[in-house]
């Protein structure tokens, strides 16, 4: 498929609105968390250097910033993820929500940043709403009778959360 026929967010949230512009990402770009959400906040901050190549800080977004904000209206594991020209706001109920909604906002990232670091990757604007359809998505591996090594269980389980799979059955 055509890179733009790819849909960027998989599975393919419940609300997807494209918008024009664009949020630059870059080594001045700050982290604003909610007190529930410290724990995610320095996830969002070791995911981000492995694009930009930089530690990014924790403060107050103001023009160039990252927002994690608590919404108990929001369905559990819920998200919604406003992608704007100055800012980016990521709400949930739950930290299972904010979660998710780091792993569409690592989705809208450019190919060549998953390829390279950069030291800049521009972020389309779009509003994303998203709640899981079904409360058990997993995956089952089974390495009693087919091995697999510590690093490629490692990296099943980053490709679980990339698509927002919730249980590992796991064999051994």
């Amino acid at each position: 498929l055509p890179s733009n026929a790819v849909p960027k967010i998989l599975p393919t949230p419940v609300s997807f609105q494209s918008m024009t512009g664009q949020f630059n990402l870059n080594d001045q770009t700050v982290i604003q968390a909610d007190g529930k959400f410290e724990k995610e906040a320095n996830y969002l901050i070791d995911e981000l250097k492995l694009f930009i190549g930089k530690t990014l800080n924790k403060g107050n977004a103001g023009s160039n910033g990252i927002q994690l904000i608590h919404d108990a209206a929001l369905p559990s594991e819920g998200y919604e993820l406003k992608i704007q020209n100055q800012t980016i706001s990521i709400s949930a109920a739950d930290g299972a929500g904010i979660f998710y909604g780091i792993q569409s906002l690592k989705a809208m990232l450019p190919l060549d940043a998953w390829k390279q670091t950069q030291s800049a990757n521009s972020i389309p604007n779009a509003v994303v709403k998203d709640n899981p359809r079904f409360g058990y998505r997993g995956l089952h591996i089974d390495v009693a009778r087919n091995f697999q090594t510590k690093e490629q269980v490692m990296r099943v389980l980053n490709w679980m959360a990339m698509y927002k799979l919730n249980k590992l059955h796991f064999h051994f």
